[in-house]
């Protein structure tokens, strides 16, 4: 109750009706900010992860370009190719790979 001691029992019951709706909408935008805090988090775990792969994406392209530089340039330190199964070839000296651009 609300402490209204002089108050009909009719005034009483709605002023309780009323705080229990309050009560019950401040329950509800909890559980809705809780399930909105959640999501969020969820989103943010999943940006970092593509983060990630992202950059290991721009790793993997900075060293093709260089390698790319490289063989364009003849550059004697370019990477040596190895007997590799067809289509996957090994890379030798790929300390240049390594290099900022």
């Amino acid at each position: 109750m609300l402490g209204y001691v002089n108050r009909p029992p009719e005034v009483q019951l709605e002023d309780s009706e009323r705080e229990i709706g309050r009560l019950e909408l401040a329950i509800k935008d909890t559980s809705s900010s809780q399930a909105l805090s959640q999501a969020r988090q969820l989103r943010v775990e999943a940006l970092r992860k593509e983060n990630g792969e992202l950059n290991e994406k721009v790793v993997a392209l900075r060293q093709v370009l260089q390698l790319f530089a490289n063989i364009r340039n003849n550059n004697t330190s370019a990477p040596v190719r190895t007997s590799a199964p067809k289509g996957t070839p090994q890379i030798q000296n790929d300390s240049h790979c390594l290099r900022k651009l």
